[in-house]
Parts: C-alpha cells; structure tokens; sequence
C-alpha cells in the first residue's frame, strides 16, 4: 500500500510538474514562420530564454515579458493560463507606414503624404556609419556633395546648390554662415531619430531657401519612466575618433533629454596636395549639445529645446621658404552655434492640430592667423576678424480636419524671421533682413481615389517685393502651391503631381560677406535683385507584388525647375585661387527623371536600384543642355546563422558641367569627371540589442581627387577655385562603430 500511495504521488508531482511548463511559439507576423534566435527578457532586463530553430521556447513562464529579434520590433508579450502561447512579431520597417512632420498639415504617413518623402532610420545611420548630413547624401539620388576645406560641404539637390535647400533641425531652419550654402559637416546624427527628406519646394510653409527641398533632422524622445540612454563610439581608419552620450526620462507628464558628444578629425592630405603640412581635409575638432524638455497638456505637448555646436578648424600652411621653411601661416576657424526653441504641438480638441515654434539662433566664426615657428611649434597670432549672424524666426500654424465628413482640411499659419550680422567682414552700411509671411492650405478629397492641396503664401519682406503672381497687369505678393495625389484604385498604387512658385530674397553672406585668405577672395554685392522659381514634380508608386513574405514597387521621379534671376558665384580677378562674387542670372533650367525599383523578400535581404538623368541649362549656357547621369544600389543581406546584417550602398555620379559666357560671349565650361562611391558593413546585434557593433569599409573604390576639364573658370560652388582636381573625399577607409543602448 506504500508503495502504491508514493507512485501515485510522484506520477502526481510529474504532471504538475509538467502542466507548468509552458511553450511560446515565436512567429513571423506576415509569413507565419519560426524565428530563431528571439530573445525572452523580464521585467528586469534579463534575457530569461532564447528560442530554438523551430521557433519555440519551452519553460516555466509566468508574467508580462518582452520579446526581442533583430530586424524586427520589439512585441511585450503577457503569459496566458494555455499551455501554448504564440507571439507574432511584426518586421521593422521605415517605408510607407513611417510618420513624418516636415511641411505637413499634421503628423501623416509616407503613404498619405502629398509629398514625395524620403525617411533615413536609426537602423541605415548605424549600417551607413553616419557622422553628419554629409554621410547620409552622399549615396542619395539627386544629391551632390562638393567640399571644400574652410567653408565645408555644400549640398546640390536636383540640380541647384547653394541657399536653395532648407536645412532644418527639430523644425529650426539652421543659419548657412559663411558658406554657399549650408555647411552639412556641422549637422551631427549623435541625437537623430531619423531624417526627413521632402523633394521639391516648400515655399508655401517655409518661404524663402526652400525650393528644391527640405531636410529635417530629428532628434530622438526617450519616453518611459525610468532613465534611458545610450553611448556611442565611432572609429575610421584616416583619423576619425567620435564618442557621444544620450539620457531621457519621464515623470509622469514630464520630460527630459540630454545629449552631447566629442568629434575629432586628425586632417589628410590627398595625392593632389604636394606642399609639406598642407592637407585638402582639414583637422578640427567639434563639440555637441543637446537639451529637450517638455511637458504633455492631454494631447498637446509644450517644450523647450536647445542646441550647441562649436567647431575649431585648423588650415596648416606650407614652410614658407623665405625663412628657410623655419616659419609658416596657420590659420584657425572657429564656428559657434547657439539654437534655443519654444514649441507646442499637438490636438488642442476634437480634430483642431496646433503647431507654433519660436526660435532664436546665432552662428560666429572667428578666424586667426598664427605665424608658427616649426622648430618648436610655438606661435604667434598675427590677425583676427570674427563675424556673428543672427536669426529669429517665429512660426505657427493651426489645423482643422475632417469637415464636410472628413473631406476638407484647413491650415493658416504665419512665419516670421528676421536676419542681422555684424562684424570685421560684414559691410558696415548693412540692413537686417526681416520677411513676414501669412500662409494658407485648403486639403480636399475629391471621390475615393483623388485629393488636392491648394497653398497660399503672402509674403512681405523689407528690402524686396515679393511681386510674384499678376493678375489683370497688377503683380501681387503671393505665392502658390497646388498638390494633387490619386490613387489608381488602391493605396499601394499611387501618383503625385506639384506645382509650386518661389521667391528667395538674398542671404546676407551673399549681400554684406567679404571673406579673404591665402585661398579665397570672395565678396557680396549689395546689388542682387530677389530670385523668382518656377518648380513641377511628378512621382509616383506602383506595387508589383504585394503578398505576405514579400513586396516590389517601382517608383518614378521626374522634377522641372526654371529659376529667374538666379542669384550665382560668378568669378572675379584675384591673386587668390579662389575669387568670386555674386550676380544674378537671367534664367536657370533644371530637369531631370529617376526610377528606383525596390524589392524586400521575407526579412531576409532587399535591394532598390536606381537610376536618374539630370539635365541643367540657362542664360550662361546659350540654352544647350548639360547632361549628368546617376546610378545607385542600396541593399541588405540578413543572415540568420550569424544574426548580422549585410549592407552595401553604392553610388555612381556622372561628369557634372558648370557654364559661363566669357568675355566675347562664347560658351565655356568646367567639368568635373564622373566618379563611384561604394560603402559596405557589417552589423549585428548583442544582449537583445543592447549592444549594437557595425564594422564596415567606406569609399572602397578608393575615390579622393577627381578631375576637372575645361576652359571655364567656374566651379560647382563659390569654393571650387580653378584647380584641376577637386577633393570629392579622403580614400578607402575602415570604420567600427559601437552603440550601446541603456534600458530601451
């Protein structure tokens, strides 16, 4: 009897046992497979269980946990009393269903936008190894970048460089300085969420600079009641050493964010530079900050945001062979930027949309001259000028939707800025700049499958009339934007077409600027009249496959812009190899077509390929065209052995002209040759992504100086000068960046 009664109670104590056991099934939200390798965390952050090959986690489970796979976003994940339990993860994706803010009435998808939206994540900076603005366009179509040692990199966006492309950050139209537009290695990705790029023009809701697009960085929001962070170190090869820290946290209905970081680049001197110590890439060191505080009202949050960038340059020149190559001429750059911003956006009630940011932003760039004695590296400061520019800009809008039973919107808004510099190089006859504008946007669905947007901009500005559209032989200050977008019958199958006019008054850099040095002798001309544009977009999305584990899409691009008055470096006799002023071009032609074909298989690999014609004419090129072609390959290999990803971005831009009218009116040219850029990494995943390690090769086809041909004497920006070659990047290169994620 015993011996029955201590069976029954070890077969009893087994299937107790036994039932407490429970198995988790890890599937694919669209194609219903296992996924390997899915980690199981606690409430602790403790990786608890890691599922086998079929997908399934057998164990004694009980409570709320959160699941974790590369390439795939993160699902919490309740036990319930069953003894199976399933758990779908859905694939990450930064595609059609991504939110974006740039230019919109309120915060809408890629899908729905009006707009042809480009979105760049977290997870393409980390592959991509980016440091700045200039890592991310590079490989971009329709985007060129020409660099120079002092004034920086200068984006060419469909064809136009220089102020035409609004460069925002949270929002912030950012001050160009002393550049032919805005310098992209002084926007940092430390802090970025992700970036926005809107094609064509905004001149609607941004007024001036923003005609052939916009680029918005945004910052990252940590939003959970517990601190959250990150520390990130960036090595490459030629000299580069990067650190940067992130921490965020909530209270309740409150928030902050901090952020700051540490660049330094040692400087290279590509095969072009034979003179001892001069290098076309110069060292400089540059230091980040951020802050961000906000509280939420219900649905509207109200904050405080601000910004820090300081940035030292270093120009080392050559032993001066007067004192036997004893002494030579540094020269030091130091740029300061301050950013402060008040904000609030939000639903102020049912179906109102508020959205006001105020800012006030200063750029100064002060430069020294040293002269050094190279036996002891002592110095002696010869010269200075230091120059400050100053931005105030305050904006807001308010949006009603959904009248007429959600077929009508409504925006009105108002911009106001207000440009001032001063200083040793800033003519001393200047006046500020300050421009208003009141703006409207009327959005209307028309049927199932067709919806239009109607924008008007008055604008005033205090030095120029903004004379833009005539009516009846009266010209009147107003500029118009018309969107339409219509659905062939299916959300995935899609057509975009804008027209939009734009009005750009001055910079004062191209205005009020004299900058001189060893290199450049460049000035401004209080004369330059407004520029008036004319832009049309047509794009588009056609889906060729849509099922469960896999999608392909075919997407058009074709862009026309006709730009009057065009305000251009033209040059002028100096002893320096850079000399230039500014003028204002009759007439300048933009045009061009894209097509990128997209395929994505199973979260297991994708690939868009791309290719573009750009064609660029105007009064300087006795209206022959210049053609340029571009080719791209952007791709992903996941491979589930090793849990990394693969990932190769490669690029080809065709020979670029610059045209000119020289003195007895005969078309000249300067062209810079075609060249490839071909980056590829590795990038994989540790303690539930946690831990982030990309190691990866940029410029493997080894690109530095690329030639230019020709007789004309301008080149892509104010910069270029007349050298045979132009530094386009600094050679073949390895990098590893680690990123570690504190509680996320």
């Amino acid at each position: 009897m015993r011996v029955f009664l201590t069976v029954v109670m070890a077969f009893a104590c087994f299937m107790a046992f036994a039932q407490s056991e429970k198995e988790i099934i890890i599937l694919n939200l669209m194609s219903k497979e296992p996924i390997a390798e899915a980690s199981l965390v606690d409430k602790d952050q403790k990786i608890v269980a890691v599922s086998e090959s079929n997908g399934k986690i057998v164990g004694d489970f009980s409570g709320v946990y959160h699941v974790f796979a590369m390439g795939y976003d993160i699902q919490k994940y309740q036990t319930s009393e069953t003894t199976i339990d399933t758990v779908f993860l859905k694939v990450k994706s930064y595609d059609f269903d991504e939110i974006v803010v740039t230019g919109q009435m309120r915060p809408t998808s890629v899908r729905e936008s009006l707009y042809k939206v480009d979105v760049i994540g977290i997870d393409q900076m980390q592959s991509r190894g980016a440091v700045n603005l200039t890592d991310i366009l590079a490989n971009e179509m329709n985007a060129r970048i020409v660099h120079d040692n002092i004034l920086g990199s200068n984006l060419i966006l469909q064809g136009i460089a220089g102020e035409n492309v609004k460069i925002l950050l949270d929002g912030v139209p950012q001050l160009s300085g002393a550049g032919g537009g805005f310098d992209l290695s002084q926007v940092n990705l430390h802090n970025a969420e992700k970036v926005e790029i809107v094609h064509g023009p905004q001149s609607v809701q941004y007024g001036t600079s923003a005609l052939a697009g916009t680029v918005n960085i945004i910052s990252k929001t940590l939003e959970e009641e517990k601190w959250q962070g990150g520390l990130s170190a960036y090595y490459e090869s030629v000299g580069q050493y990067n650190a940067d820290i992130a921490l965020g946290r909530q209270w309740k209905k409150w928030n902050i964010n901090l952020g700051g970081g540490r660049n330094e680049f040692t400087g290279y001197a590509s095969p072009m530079v034979t003179e001892a110590r001069r290098m076309n890439w110069n060292p400089k060191v540059q230091y980040l900050g951020n802050a961000k505080i906000f509280r939420d009202y219900n649905k509207l949050r109200v904050g405080f945001i601000q910004h820090f960038f300081h940035e030292s340059n270093t120009s080392k020149g050559a032993p001066d062979p007067s004192t036997g190559g004893r002494t030579a001429n540094d020269h030091l750059t130091t740029s300061l930027r301050m950013t402060s911003g008040v904000f609030a956006n939000g639903e102020i009630g049912k179906n109102w949309y508020l959205n006001i940011l105020n800012s006030y932003q200063i750029y100064s760039r002060n430069t020294a001259s040293y002269l050094v004695n190279l036996n002891d590296e002592s110095s002696k400061k010869r010269s200075e000028a230091e120059d400050e520019f100053a931005l105030v800009n305050a904006r807001g809008s308010v949006t009603r939707s959904q009248l007429l039973e959600d077929r009508l919107n409504v925006l009105l808004g108002y911009d106001y800025s207000m440009q001032s510099a001063s200083g040793e190089r800033i003519d001393k006859e200047r006046d500020d700049l300050r421009n208003l504008g009141v703006f409207t946007s009327v959005n209307a669905k028309i049927g199932e499958n067709v919806e239009t947007q109607l924008g008007l901009r008055y604008e005033y500005n205090n030095t120029y009339d903004a004379d833009i559209i005539k009516i009846g032989g009266v010209h009147l200050p107003l500029i118009p934007s018309l969107n339409i977008k219509w659905n062939m019958g299916s959300k995935d199958h899609f057509f975009r077409f804008s027209m939009a006019k734009g009005f750009r008054v001055p910079s004062m850099r191209e205005l009020y600027y004299d900058f001189q040095d060893a290199n450049h002798d460049i000035t401004g001309n209080r004369d330059l009249g407004a520029e008036v544009s004319d832009n049309f977009i047509l794009s588009g999305s056609y889906v060729l496959v849509q099922e469960e584990s896999r999608k392909a899409s075919i997407n058009p691009f074709i862009y026309y812009n006709r730009i009057h008055d065009k305000i251009e470096s033209v040059y002028k006799p100096s002893d320096a190899p850079v000399g230039r002023t500014y003028e204002n071009i009759p007439y300048f032609q933009t045009q061009g077509v894209n097509i990128n074909v997209s395929w994505e298989e199973n979260n297991q690999w994708s690939a868009t390929v791309g290719s573009g014609l750009l064609g660029r004419t105007g009064t300087d090129a006795s209206d022959q065209f210049f053609w340029s072609p571009e080719l791209s390959l952007q791709s992903w290999y996941r491979l589930k052995l090793l849990q990394t990803k693969f990932s190769l971005y490669y690029k080809y831009n065709g020979a670029l002209a610059q045209f000119e009218l020289d003195e007895e009116k005969g078309l000249v040219d300067r062209t810079l040759g075609d060249y490839h850029f071909l980056d590829v990494s590795a990038t994989r995943a540790f303690f539930h992504e946690s831990l982030i390690v990309t190691l990866g090769c940029k410029n493997v086809m080894n690109v530095t100086d690329v030639e230019q041909t020709g007789e004309g004497s301008k080149g892509l920006t104010a910069r270029t000068g007349s050298n045979s070659e132009l530094p386009i990047a600094w050679g073949r290169t390895a990098f590893l960046k680690l990123t570690y994620n504190i509680n996320q």
